[in-house]
């Protein structure tokens, strides 16, 4: 099962706040 892209542009620009 495939991650939603929302998810992933979520996790994405928690990594680039973080």
């Amino acid at each position: 099962m495939p991650v939603s892209l929302e998810l992933w542009l979520q996790h994405l620009l928690d990594f680039q706040l973080a």
